[in-house]
């Protein structure tokens, strides 16, 4: 298998082979033959991406495959000497095994000798290279993503089937599983950026696929400039960290930051905090986390496909990602790690209550997503990085599943979003029912299901820092806790609304509420989707509720332990804690049974609660107020009219652009006017009248030299002569004592 690990390389080329070929040949290709394509590149790199993974099955703990290729280097070059003969390479492949010497999670040496770096504030960047990696977790987070985008890219075939702009959606989703693939496999930190920033392109086209309404253009800006905000964080957060290691390489990075090593006391220890904040500040913009989350549920107004891209295989797990590739600067400082915790607990909580008032089924998923991206920070501020990947797989599965399993009931539906003009697909929909179920119990994490071995392991981790001296976490926890119950009731409140209950209620709905579109003939009952969208349900539908057995503590932990052997220091997981088990389980059990009893039986011993809280419901209808304040106080603070007379920093800076920018730039520009006058002037004048006088000074030359050069033997004869008799004559009178002097001298015979 190492002849596939050896070319994981060429995974991400091959959807980009896709872009290219429909962006440039659509014309030619037919809608049928575009989808097709797309659609068979991602399954070759889905195939290729289960090889990696198989082969590193077989392999010794802490084994890595590094690919790197030296894209410039300005290093001053060493004496041959130095290298005993062996001239540099451009391009460097190693397999390498983790050294047992950095296990500092085991326990082993000082924390404040754990951590050797300097401030190479003044370090040029001299060498830039572009490589693959691919450790245990990289390959697991290949085979996820590769199959996930396979998988979305087949069911997109059917799904936009009669799209007039098909072959532009499968260009642009190829586009975009190629720059997820490339981030995963990356061996630098700064070409995950590169990758990161494709998908933040990729996400605005996608979002703004259907751009003729003006609700998709405001949800693609929102989402681009939204998003662009904790990319800035990155970018800052990688500065920081290659002007504290020197490279920007993951190998050296967690050479530098061990495992389990504390930067505390350290001198450099507020650049650490720093530089992981920053890095996090990419993680809060990406993954939707407080108080930058407004941008994901808006993001529905895109094809399915994409909203389940965005928010199961790709866009938002891939801010997770890079936290837990990244996760060694992090941990480091034990500010960063309870900020991380802090807002990622805090984002489970408040998208989780969200959840529970959202009619459109695409939107309570965006909620329910953000609710477990929360869970999975949780547990990286915990220090529970495993537990956090672990998530982040099964969470990629059942979500995709039940994302593409919204777009399948919108589709039969007739393009009907709210939940509440539906109801009793289960006998309409049989398969969609069976994998959306399916889906429903891994993320209610009901016992055995993948959803309750992950979300187990993430709250053990949470309650274990708790317990070693982080009281907060205590609060953090319970924060976590009530997520549980929370998404478990607005899972089962979304899942009685749609598939069960007497009949379809379609014809309920307000005509307006239709996509015009697909508008349905009243009385126009639901529909099972094709086999091209079904397959990918079932395959999805089956990882999300089965791959939590590969990580069953106690009795099958192989997750665990394949996925630490990545690191160069094994960040150990924790042990299991039957206490936080039961507590977890009896959370979602009773969320489950509370949405059964109000949504199923119809129950009213809820209803009086419900009265007495109308404020909270009102307050969650309104997200938070939050898009109020971003569009009511921050809008109007930056980007007021400028015809507005009231006062407002866009105003200032209107007014600082009229009248100090534009007369500094008209000041130049008239300064520019002068002395290019002046110039054209000096050109005319002195250096064209000098040039022509030497070209007039040289055609009256040539026309003497032409009247001479005749061309006729006699003139040149005749000027010979006279110009004898003309040296003659003047060396007479030139030299005329010293003629008198020879004649008058000549010897006489």
């Amino acid at each position: 298998m190492d002849y596939f690990i050896e070319r994981a390389i060429f995974i991400p080329i091959l959807p980009f082979i896709g872009f290219v070929l429909i962006t440039f040949f659509s014309r030619r290709l037919k809608d049928k033959w575009s989808g097709n394509l797309s659609a068979a590149l991602t399954g070759i790199a889905a195939f290729l991406g289960l090889m990696v993974f198989i082969g590193m099955l077989g392999k010794p703990a802490g084994y890595v495959y590094e690919d790197k290729f030296e894209l410039f280097d300005l290093s001053p070059k060493i004496e041959s000497s130095q290298h005993s003969g062996v001239s540099p390479s451009h391009q460097v492949k190693s397999a390498v095994l983790a050294e047992e010497s950095h296990g500092s999670a085991h326990g082993e040496g000082h924390p404040s000798e754990s951590i050797s770096l300097s401030a190479n504030f003044d370090k040029p960047l001299t060498v830039l290279t572009y490589g693959v990696r691919i450790d245990k977790m990289a390959a697991m987070m290949l085979l996820m993503v590769s199959l996930a985008c396979f998988m979305i890219h087949l069911y997109s075939v059917g799904y936009m089937r009669g799209d007039k702009h098909f072959p532009r959606f499968h260009a642009f989703i190829c586009l975009f599983s190629t720059a997820m693939l490339g981030l995963v496999v990356t061996s630098s930190l700064l070409f995950m950026y590169f990758f990161w920033e494709i998908m933040g392109l990729c996400s605005y086209l996608l979002i703004g696929f259907w751009y003729t309404k003006k609700s998709v253009m405001d949800a693609c800006k929102k989402a681009f400039i939204t998003t662009r905000i904790g990319d800035v964080g990155f970018f800052l957060g990688i500065v920081m960290t290659f002007m504290l290691v020197g490279s920007f390489d993951f190998t050296e990075i967690w050479h530098a930051f061990p495992i389990g090593a504390s930067a505390s006391g350290m001198p450099l220890s507020p650049w650490i905090t720093a530089a992981g904040l920053c890095l996090f500040m990419g993680t809060i913009g990406k993954s939707a986390q407080f108080p930058l989350q407004v941008w994901l549920p808006d993001a529905m107004e895109g094809p399915t496909p994409v909203s389940a891209m965005i928010h199961a295989a790709t866009m938002v797990s891939a801010g997770v990602y890079m936290l837990g590739r990244v996760f060694p600067v992090v941990q480091a400082s034990d500010t960063t790690l309870l900020i991380v915790a802090a807002v990622g607990g805090f984002t489970a909580l408040i998208a989780a209550l969200l959840g529970t008032v959202m009619n459109d089924i695409k939107k309570v998923l965006a909620y329910s997503t953000i609710s477990q991206l929360g869970y999975m920070v949780l547990g990286l501020g915990a220090a529970g990085w495993v537990g956090a990947m672990f998530h982040l797989i099964t969470h990629a599965f059942f979500k995709a599943c039940l994302f593409l399993g919204s777009g399948s009931v919108i589709v039969g539906c007739h393009h009907q979003q709210d939940m509440r003009y539906m109801g009793a697909l289960k006998k309409y929909m049989p398969i969609t029912y069976a994998t959306f179920a399916m889906a429903t119990a891994a993320l209610i994490a009901l016992p055995f299901t993948s959803g309750w071995f992950s979300k187990d392991e993430i709250l053990v981790s949470v309650f274990h820092r708790a317990s070693a001296g982080y009281p907060v976490y205590y609060l953090l926890f319970a924060f976590g806790v009530i997520a549980a119950f929370l998404t478990a009731f607005y899972m089962t409140r979304l899942f009685a609304m749609t598939f069960l209950g007497d009949k379809y209620r379609g014809d309920e709905a307000p005509h307006d509420e239709h996509h015009d579109e697909h508008h349905a003939p009243k009385g126009a009952l639901p529909k099972e989707s094709p086999l091209n969208m079904t397959i990918p349900l079932m395959v999805l539908g089956t990882l999300g509720l089965l791959w939590g057995l590969t990580g069953i503590p106690k009795i099958n932990p192989w997750y665990q332990l394949f996925v630490q052997d990545g690191l160069f220091a094994h960040p150990h997981a924790p042990e299991f804690d039957f206490f936080v088990l039961i507590l977890s389980t009896v959370a979602g059990l009773a969320g489950l049974a509370v949405g059964w009893m109000i949504f199923v039986n119809k129950s009213k011993a809820f209803a009086g609660i419900g009265a007495n809280f109308q404020w909270l419901k009102t307050m969650l209808e309104n997200k938070y107020y939050m898009d109020h304040f971003y569009t009511g106080m921050l809008s109007p603070l930056f980007v007021r009219s400028v015809e507005d007379t009231k006062l407002s920093l866009a105003r200032i800076f209107h007014l600082f652009d009229q009248y100090v920018i534009d007369f500094l730039v008209n000041a130049v520009a008239a300064l520019t006017r002068f002395f290019a006058i002046l110039s054209g002037w000096f050109d005319r004048t002195i250096v064209d009248g000098l040039v022509n006088a030497a070209g007039y000074m040289w055609l009256i030359i040539n026309w003497v030299i032409r009247r001479v050069q005749s061309g006729y033997i006699q003139t040149y004869l005749f000027v010979i002569v006279v110009s004898l008799a003309l040296g003659l004559t003047l060396g007479i009178f030139v030299f005329e004592d010293e003629f008198k002097y020879w004649f008058t001298n000549i010897p006489k015979y």
